[in-house]
């Protein structure tokens, strides 16, 4: 056996090929899981967030505070006046029929639209009210075969304001009860489970060599830690022994594991790749999510899901896992990148100025996070653009101001030029 036959090798020697068996077993990772399955990103499932027109910026999110029936309603808050925001679902019509669509809405004024290729068939404004309001179109669907492929809309624009939506149906006039759409009260939001339970029922490994696995795991646990390399294999090593409740032990007193490139959280994150061919996204969020439940204090997992939901347009879930990031990185390009990534997306979409003025404040003063040409001066850029979105021309100019005033910024240079020709005259 291989335990025996290097059993008078030098420690380093036993301890590298401990580590060999190890990753070998890790990588034999298999994940059971339907890759359709939605995530749990703040979108209502079925429905799919886009803005009409390049220049528009909308927040679409799910409301538990508001309902007309059930646990929530969909949002839509218009950041800008530019363009259309909506919710839109595919349904298929039954040919030649008597239809009739509607929706349940509260805030702005609004729309529901369907739509056929590019023609309109059916169209209604929705009224501003304070209250719970339902609004109908009836319109007759085209002819010719049956299942004929529309999209239905919800959406407002492209003044500012804020819309909930809630009890959409379309239907056959004469079929009450057939409801062609899907989630129509905006209350399925991904899948929610126990992502240890999920590990436990949904993972295996393919390594056969149980001997061999064991005593590389009694070798790796007899070696002294001196990094957080070596937290990590102790946890691959709980994780492919069914142990996760040590890791879970183990993980409070990691002070440095979770900021260096062997960072543990990576043992899972690293697996990103395989997850996502054999198991979908969903597979990947839950796995996030598992790393989040062990290793509390580790930002990676909250960033991971943070790119992973913005996506899938899941904007404001996005913007609220990249600033968890951030509250659990040190000081340095880790705690920058976060930053940035909060900060953009509350600029370029949800327009949150005092929370983006934050973030890239951040990003600014943790520097080393830029990997390219482009994002040299880039969060001066947005941060210019949130100071003056919120009425500070004299930070706007400072924050513009400083990409011309670097070197490296060169690319950014024409972006803060524009810039600065739309600030009106104030105080240097």
């Amino acid at each position: 056996m291989l335990a025996l036959s290097v059993r008078s090798w030098p420690g380093a020697a036993q301890r590298n090929i401990a580590d060999l068996i190890i990753n070998r077993a890790w990588l034999t990772i298999s994940v059971a899981g339907a890759p359709q399955t939605p995530l749990q990103d703040g979108v209502p499932d079925g429905w799919t967030p886009s803005i009409w027109g390049g220049a528009g910026r909308a927040v679409h999110a799910l409301d538990a505070t508001q309902a007309h029936s059930g646990q929530q309603s969909a949002t839509i808050r218009r950041t800008n006046s530019s363009g259309f925001a909506v919710f839109g679902q595919a349904i298929a019509l039954p040919a030649g029929r008597e239809m009739i669509c509607g929706v349940y809405s509260r805030g702005s004024t609004a729309f529901i639209q369907i739509i056929v290729g590019d023609k309109t068939i059916g169209y209604a404004e929705l009224p501003a009210s304070q209250s719970w309001t339902l609004t109908e179109t009836r319109f007759a669907s085209p002819p010719g075969s049956s299942g004929v492929p529309a999209t239905l809309y919800l959406g407002l624009g492209p003044a500012i304001g804020q819309t909930w939506f809630d009890d959409a149906y379309c239907r056959d006039s004469a079929d009450a009860a057939n409801n062609l759409l899907t989630n129509a009260g905006f209350e399925q939001d991904g899948v929610s489970e126990d992502p240890l339970a999920w590990w436990s029922s949904h993972v295996t490994f393919g390594y056969r060599d149980q001997a061999a696995l064991k005593w590389a795991a009694q070798t790796v646990s007899a070696a002294p830690v001196r990094s957080g390399a070596d937290i990590a294999r102790q946890n691959i090593v709980d994780l492919l022994q069914g142990q996760p409740g040590l890791v879970r032990q183990r993980m409070p007193a990691v002070l440095s594991g979770c900021t260096t490139q062997e960072a543990n959280p990576g043992i899972w994150l690293g697996l990103e790749d395989t997850v996502m061919s054999q198991a979908g996204s969903a597979a990947f969020e839950r796995l996030a999510q598992l790393a989040q439940s062990l290793m509390p204090g580790c930002p990676q997992p909250y960033a991971a899901l943070g790119k992973l939901y913005l996506a899938s347009s899941g904007y404001q879930k996005a913007s609220q896992m990249f600033g968890a990031a951030v509250l659990r990185s040190q000081p340095g390009p880790q705690r920058g990148l976060s930053a940035f990534a909060q900060g953009n997306l509350e600029v370029t979409v949800l327009g949150n100025w005092d929370q983006a003025i934050e973030a890239l404040t951040a990003a600014e003063q943790n520097p080393g996070w830029e990997d390219a040409p482009w994002y040299y001066g880039a969060a001066a850029i947005d941060l210019g653009q949130a100071w003056q979105a919120s009425g500070h021309c004299a930070e706007a100019r400072a924050a513009y101001t400083r990409v011309l005033n670097c070197p490296a910024c060169v690319a950014r240079w024409p972006d803060a030029r524009a810039a600065l020709m739309t600030l009106p005259d104030c105080p240097l």
